[in-house]
């Protein structure tokens, strides 16, 4: 064999491994070849119907962040495109959602007090938020978001539910006071300036609230049917020709039309953001991916959680040079995706390039939309975020996990997003090492006429034997709750009548040195006493540690 074969047999190898590198990080590479006509159709009918949805709601979630309506526009456009670029997902629409923009205010309002450092606030948070995701994916972190468990995150969005309709009440009624992050802040706050309220103002929003709630009850209108872009058209109208600001109510005003402009960030502020970045991170991630593995699962698809992470970073981190903010999944808007058939994340890409065109024509029409009209919107889509069937499934299943959740949702009420959140994912990790230092170790019978030995608290008919001791230990061994599976065995050094302990080590998939070692002492004092200790089905690498160490010597054929 000459050199020139094995070089040629060298490149052979490698082609295919950079291409399936290159596929893995830009999954365009693995779609557009296999990009049907038909598949175009669909992805264009769903991109428009998405995008009409878009419209309203990314100018009433930039209002809830505490930022002018436009900016939710301009995220609805290059960050859209970016991620089609980087998303494993196939089904999953993004854009500005109501969880990201409440927590983004919570953060942005503490460092700056002006509309215009506000804004400028919210692009760095988009630069950071977007590098620290991305980072997070590039080095397969992914699994750190598994501590803002299912519980937690049902608390959370709970908990911001009650917060964005507080949040919303000055809006909504005219009143004449300054929002708190506080929900009960909030409440005081309104009931306080009840005396300010224009019932004008009022009248309208509960006039949008009625429509926008009825409509979801009403089963013959579809969910793509675009009410809220017509309800704003209608008051659009109506403000204009009724004129109502002369009756105090505030509207958008002037609107800049055209794209939005190439700016870099205000990177001074970082070290200080650092921390709020990775809460927001991880709130953005948390609804994307589960948003996106369910839809997934209906495709029969696979998602990547990491490249999901990159695709996110990516869209952040780039919107912020285009005066975006930070993006997430929207259910509804995934659903109608979804529904309208869309193939590929090219859906996306067509509901960025019909917003664009939107910021183009259509801006100088949203000027004399009322502001209570957003407000509205906000309010009628928080009831999507209360949990109740959650709640109730967890205290019927596990109320552990309950408690988890009522931990999530009372701190983040009351203690506000941020610091609620993080409440909750310290509480989260707290009972993961409780649960890790305190597995659970049962007695074990054998079932009568059977060689199959049970849990003696659910298989009470279950036979004993007086001298032998059968015990089993959930969970892996380790350093931090060895500790208790040695004072269960030593427990049993005082009970003259039992001859032998046999431990089911079926569970223990690892053990740690400081648990061999423990083991290997405990061994000794049995040894001495004459009662045998043995560990029965051990599991390839737990068997491993005991021949390494010379304790399966020491241990014998038992």
């Amino acid at each position: 064999v000459c050199s020139s074969d094995l070089k040629g047999a060298s490149l052979r190898f490698e082609r295919p491994q950079i291409a399936k590198i290159l596929r893995s990080i830009f999954p365009p590479l693995e779609w557009v070849p296999k990009y049907e006509k038909s598949w175009l159709v669909s992805d264009i009918v769903a991109g428009l119907t998405v995008s009409v949805l878009l419209i309203p709601q990314s100018m009433a979630y930039s209002f809830l962040a505490g930022l002018p309506p436009i900016y939710g526009l301009y995220t609805s456009t290059v960050p859209l495109i970016v991620y089609a670029l980087f998303a494993s997902s196939t089904a999953l629409n993004v854009g500005p959602v109501a969880t990201t923009a409440i927590v983004l205010g919570s953060i942005i309002k503490q460092f700056a007090s002006t509309e215009e450092e506000l804004v400028a606030l919210s692009f760095t948070m988009a630069f950071l938020t977007g590098a620290v995701m991305c980072l997070m994916g590039l080095f397969r972190l992914g699994f750190l978001v598994n501590f803002m468990s299912r519980p937690v995150m049902a608390g959370f969005t709970s908990a911001a539910a009650f917060i964005i309709g507080a949040s919303q009440l000055k809006d909504l009624a005219g009143l004449k006071m300054d929002n708190s992050e506080l929900c009960y802040v909030n409440v005081y706050r309104a009931l306080a300036s009840l005396p300010s309220i224009n019932f004008f103002t009022f009248g309208i929003s509960v006039f949008c609230v009625c429509i926008l709630l009825g409509a979801k009850q009403i089963k013959r209108i579809p969910k793509w049917f675009p009410v809220q872009l017509l309800l704003v058209a209608a008051l659009v109208a109506f403000s204009y020709f009724a004129d109502l600001k002369q009756y105090g109510i505030q509207i958008l005003g002037p609107i800049p039309a055209g794209l939005p402009a190439f700016s870099v960030p205000n990177l001074s502020q970082l070290p200080a953001l650092f921390r709020s970045s990775l809460i927001l991170a991880l709130v953005s991630y948390m609804g994307a991916i589960s948003l996106a593995k369910i839809f997934a699962t209906k495709r029969k698809q696979l998602v990547d959680p990491n490249q999901e992470l990159v695709a996110l970073g990516m869209s952040c981190f780039m919107g912020s040079f285009f005066s975006g903010h930070v993006i997430s999944g929207s259910f509804t808007r995934t659903v109608i995706n979804h529904q309208m058939g869309a193939k590929t994340p090219f859906a996306n890409v067509v509901t960025a390039v019909f917003i664009l065109v939107a910021l183009v024509c259509l801006t100088s029409l949203f000027e004399f939309l009322p502001k209570c009209v957003l407000a509205a919107m906000i309010v009628s889509a928080i009831k999507s975020l209360v949990e109740t069937e959650e709640a109730k499934f967890l205290w019927q299943v596990r109320r552990m996990d309950f408690l988890q959740m009522a931990l999530s949702f009372v701190s983040t009420l009351f203690f506000g997003i941020q610091q609620g959140l993080l409440i909750s994912v310290a509480g989260s990790m707290l009972l993961v090492i409780y649960n890790s230092v305190n597995p659970p170790i049962d007695q074990l019978g054998r079932l009568p006429n059977t060689t199959i030995y049970k849990n003696m608290k659910r298989f009470p008919q279950a036979i004993v034997d007086s001298t032998i001791e059968v015990i089993r230990m959930g969970g892996d061994l380790y350093f931090a709750n060895v500790g208790k599976l040695a004072t269960r065995l030593r427990e049993h050094l005082h009970h003259p009548h039992i001859k032998a302990v046999i431990l089911d080590a079926s569970p223990l998939t690892s053990i740690d040195t400081t648990a061999l070692r423990e083991v290997a002492d405990i061994f000794e004092e049995y040894s001495q006493q004459g009662v045998s200790l043995c560990f029965a089905a051990c599991s390839g690498p737990v068997r491993d540690a005991f021949v390494r160490s010379h304790l399966a010597d020491r241990l014998g054929p038992r």
